[in-house]
């Protein structure tokens, strides 16, 4: 399916600053879920770009319908991103809003939500948002962490018993995102003060 996707679909391509090599992308698959990719210069218009993501996600649409499956349009939400310079070179990106829409099975149009660089998106239990900020993975993980530090503290386990539901439980829903995250050295000491007091007094 995804190999049909990849001929009849644009795909996002990455060109090297150097040399001749480039790399293209069109969907990134991870069993239900998946992420279209595409791209392109800014001599063309942000009309072909949005018509192109529509096709993409309507050809993988028809492929799951093919093999007796469905996209679910309600759970679908897209950014577009574009870079930029301010007057002091200073790169940044440009919020802007602009319609896109997708077709049900009755053909009718639903209008798809765009997300903006500073709207947080979970996937694949990772928290992101396009630019950079590492505040909304850090306020996830904290109510994370605050939970299990209650669970410990109101729950009757012995020393053994908590130590078993850290290592097995607190710890590796905790670590699980910070693979692909940049929290920085104050999200760690809050993260550590909120929780670790509960380990060490379980």
């Amino acid at each position: 399916m995804i190999k049909v996707a990849e001929e009849l679909t644009e795909s996002c391509t990455i060109h090297l600053p150097q040399g001749k090599t480039t790399w293209s992308i069109h969907i990134l698959g991870f069993v239900a879920d998946k992420r279209h990719y595409v791209n392109n210069s800014k001599k063309q218009k942000v009309r072909h770009l949005i018509n192109t993501l529509e096709t993409s996600i309507r050809t993988w649409d028809e492929l799951l319908t093919f093999v007796g499956n469905q996209l679910e349009m309600d759970k679908n939400a897209w950014y577009l991103i574009e870079c930029d310079f301010d007057s002091t070179d200073a790169p940044y990106i440009r919020e802007q809003i602009h319609p896109l829409n997708l077709l049900d099975e009755n053909g009718n149009k639903l209008p798809s939500k765009q997300l903006q660089s500073h709207t947080p998106a979970t996937y694949l239990g990772v928290t992101s948002q396009v630019n950079g900020s590492q505040e909304a993975q850090y306020h996830t993980l904290l109510d994370k962490v605050e939970h299990s530090a209650k669970t410990l503290s109101t729950t009757h386990m012995s020393h053994y018993y908590s130590h078993v539901y850290n290592n097995c439980s607190i710890i590796p829903t905790i670590t699980y995102p910070l693979v692909a995250s940049s929290l920085n050295s104050k999200h760690f000491y809050k993260l550590h003060a909120a929780l670790y007091p509960a380990v060490i007094a379980s």
